[in-house]
């Protein structure tokens, strides 16, 4: 969904920088070493992080736990949310795709699971749900990791994350807002 997270970043941009809020974004881009960092100033996103050493890491409960620590310590502010982007699949089945070009990962040893996401075909192996795909690592987020990166911002925060939204689909469901209610106040998401 590369081109799309271009057009997200170009629309956020649009609205414009205020001095209620901090927009940042971590945003590690396809074929781009490391992880990039960017903050919204008037109306254009800014560089002001770039970590080219943080290439293999295929833990996205990691990935997003050092982005939430390293935005809190460099933009505090009274609230705080988190929002993902990307393919979502949250408690349903994964249900699109050409069956002939799927490929699951869990036989090879150090991919954790994973899944490609082109040409995702359904498939009743419950690990294969979540959200964040990363085709270049095969990783993504189960639902068990973001509840996990939610509790580890909590215990940063000392105190319920203000809210959690999804940019993404089937995100919006039971499945998902029943663990996480005990670590986020507000929750936003799509449910197809």
């Amino acid at each position: 969904l590369s081109p799309y997270s271009i057009q997200n970043l170009k629309a956020a941009a649009g609205v414009g920088e205020s001095p209620y809020v901090n927009l940042v974004i971590q945003w590690e881009q396809p074929r781009q070493k490391g992880v990039i960092r960017y903050i919204l100033r008037g109306n254009q996103l800014v560089e002001v992080y770039r970590n080219n050493n943080e290439v293999n890491i295929t833990d996205q409960l990691e990935r997003i736990t050092r982005g939430a620590e390293w935005a809190m310590k460099n933009y505090p502010s009274t609230y705080f949310g988190f929002v993902g982007w990307n393919h979502g699949y949250g408690g349903v089945e994964i249900p699109w795709g050409n069956p002939l070009r799927f490929v699951t990962y869990s036989n090879q040893q150090n991919l954790m699971h994973r899944v490609s996401i082109p040409g995702l075909a359904h498939v009743s192996n419950t690990e294969h749900r979540g959200i964040m795909f990363d085709e270049e690592a095969r990783a993504y987020m189960t639902t068990a990791e973001l509840v996990q990166a939610a509790a580890n911002m909590k215990n940063m925060l000392g105190r319920k994350v203000d809210f959690m939204g999804f940019d993404a689909c089937y995100m919006s469901m039971a499945d998902i807002w029943i663990p996480l209610a005990p670590y986020v106040e507000v929750g936003v998401g799509s449910s197809d």
